[in-house]
C-alpha cells in the first residue's frame, strides 16, 4: 500500500486471516513464526497506518502477536471505511433542507455507531457466541475439521475467512 485506501486494507486484511486459516487447515500454524509474519503485514501498510500501529504497540517492549495485528488492522480498516465519501444523488436536494446534498460528504458520527453495533453482532462467534471471529475460538479449534466443516456448512459461512458475507 502506498496511500490510505480501505479497498487496499481490506485486502491486506482479508488475505492475512485467510493465510492464517490455510496454514492451521494444513497443521502449520503460524505460532513459531508469529513474529515474522506480523513484521511482514506490516511492511505491506501505507506509512501512516505504519505510524499508527507503532503508535498501537508503544506501550509495550513485547513483540506484538497476531490477534493484536488483526485487531489493529481490523479497527484501521473500520476507521478508512467510515471515512470513505457516501455518494449521493447531488441533483436532489436533501430531504427537510432547500440545500444540494455535498457529493463527497462523510458519514455522520451517528451512522458510524450503528454500524459499530452491526458489526459487533456480525464478527460474533457463531459457535460460542462470544464477541470475537470464529477462527480465533478456542472451542471451534478444537474441533475435528469434519465437524469444523460441519458448522461451517450449517451456519452458510465463507469457507475462505469463516465470515458471513457469504
Amino acid at each position: 500500500m502506498k496511500t490510505e485506501s480501505a479497498s487496499e486494507m481490506r485486502k491486506i486484511f482479508h488475505c492475512i486471516r485467510a493465510t492464517v486459516n490455510s496454514l492451521d487447515g494444513i497443521g502449520r500454524p503460524i505460532t513459531n513464526s508469529e513474529d515474522l509474519f506480523v513484521y511482514l503485514t506490516v511492511e505491506l501498510l501505507d506509512p501512516r497506518s505504519r505510524r499508527e500501529w507503532e503508535n498501537a504497540i508503544s506501550d509495550t517492549t513485547e513483540p506484538p502477536s497476531y490477534e493484536t495485528l488483526e485487531h489493529f488492522l481490523d479497527r484501521r480498516l473500520h476507521t478508512l471505511e467510515a471515512m470513505l465519501p457516501v455518494k449521493s444523488d447531488s441533483s436532489a436536494p436533501k430531504a427537510g433542507s432547500g440545500t444540494p446534498t455535498a457529493g463527497k460528504s462523510t458519514r455522520s458520527h451517528l451512522a458510524r455507531k450503528q454500524e459499530s453495533k452491526a458489526d459487533s453482532k456480525r464478527n460474533r462467534c457463531s459457535l460460542c457466541q462470544r464477541d470475537h471471529f470464529l477462527m480465533l475460538c478456542e472451542e471451534y479449534k478444537r474441533k475435528t475439521a469434519a465437524e469444523r466443516k460441519q458448522h461451517i456448512e450449517a451456519n452458510t459461512l465463507c469457507l475462505n475467512c469463516l465470515g458471513r458475507h457469504k
